[in-house]
């Protein structure tokens, strides 16, 4: 627990374990993400005449419960998770990292376009999901003669899951998982609204069409012909929000017999929660690189003399570096 010390990390919850469920089973029912409970479609099962819903949509009364695991690399020590198998969230989990799938591969594009705006070629942004695409991007590093002459360096963001502020105090905190995502989320469906589709298509509002199985894909937003079912959502903007703001402020977990609700960092071990980490970080990256770009970008025609400033030249060589950096969420 040595990541948590020092920090409020939990705080008691008022609530039990039966109030929170009761209340996790209004919303994401209400969403229609579960139809009824475990309990429920046991006892349907009984009855011969009466169809059973599918299992992916079948709501557990229960929170994550406290567990930890060794770092073997790290002399055995401890990290924190929250076991969020079959639990009150779990289907509400589950469909946001389903729509974070796709956003990101926007994301991606969105960040190639702007280094493209300066003739910078980049692979994508310092997200990557395994350390396979670590090995890869070496390889094609080694092949465009991009080796780094002090040799690659790595960095550990050793308490950023336990230390990211949630955001669910706007009066305090303006820049927490909350707001970051805000935008994240606003980036790209804006984008997808102005850049996508035909003619006819473009400038009108997108959704995300998510799949209990699949990627899915982007809509055109039509509220008369897209209804959700058992196995298919369509989730705008302000939907994917307010799942959002829903599962920050639910955060949960089981400690014996008591119920401590976790008010400054994501959970390890609830399914969107590596998502959410590599994106609220990409929001800081991009908007930082943003910056950088347009400090430098020719919004007009310039003259051979300014177009070898020394600043500007030394600028462009350090983003050809810094575009060929990755981060596997903590690590950089």
């Amino acid at each position: 627990m040595d990541e948590t010390q020092g920090s409020t990390t939990y705080t008691q919850s008022q609530h039990t374990e039966a109030e929170i469920t009761a209340a996790d089973f209004g919303f994401v029912k209400g969403e229609g993400l579960v139809t009824v409970t475990v309990e429920e479609a046991e006892n349907l099962q009984n009855q011969a005449d009466e169809p059973v819903p599918p299992k992916h949509t079948l709501f557990h009364k229960r929170v994550p419960t406290f567990g930890v695991s060794l770092k073997m690399h790290k002399n055995n020590s401890l990290r924190f998770m929250a076991k969020s198998h079959a639990t009150s969230l779990t289907q509400l989990s589950s469909w946001m990292s389903s729509a974070f799938k796709l956003t990101t591969l926007v994301s991606e594009n969105i960040w190639r376009n702007l280094f493209q705006t300066v003739g910078i070629a980049t692979h994508g942004s310092w997200v990557i999901n395994s350390s396979k695409q670590v090995r890869m991007r070496m390889r094609q590093m080694e092949e465009a003669q991009l080796r780094p002459s002090g040799g690659q360096q790595t960095y550990d963001f050793s308490t950023m899951y336990t230390s990211m502020k949630l955001g669910n105090e706007p009066d305090i905190c303006h820049d927490g998982v909350k707001q970051n995502m805000n935008r994240y989320v606003d980036l790209v469906f804006e984008y997808q609204k102005q850049s996508t589709g035909g003619r006819k298509e473009r400038g009108k509002e997108k959704v995300l069409m998510l799949k209990h199985k699949g990627l899915g894909g982007w809509r055109t937003r039509d509220d008369a012909s897209q209804k959700d079912t058992n196995n298919l959502k369509y989730v705008s903007a302000e939907r994917l929000k307010q799942w959002l703001e829903y599962l920050l402020k639910r955060l949960f977990v089981k400690v014996g017999n008591q119920v401590q609700q976790q008010v400054v960092g994501l959970p390890m071990g609830t399914s969107c929660s590596p998502f959410l980490a590599n994106l609220v970080l990409f929001v800081f990256e991009f908007e930082y690189f943003t910056e950088q770009i347009s400090s430098i970008r020719e919004w007009s025609s310039t003259s051979s003399t300014e177009a070898l400033d020394p600043t500007r030249r030394h600028t462009i060589q350090q983003l050809r570096r810094l575009a060929q950096c990755t981060r596997y969420i903590d690590d950089l």
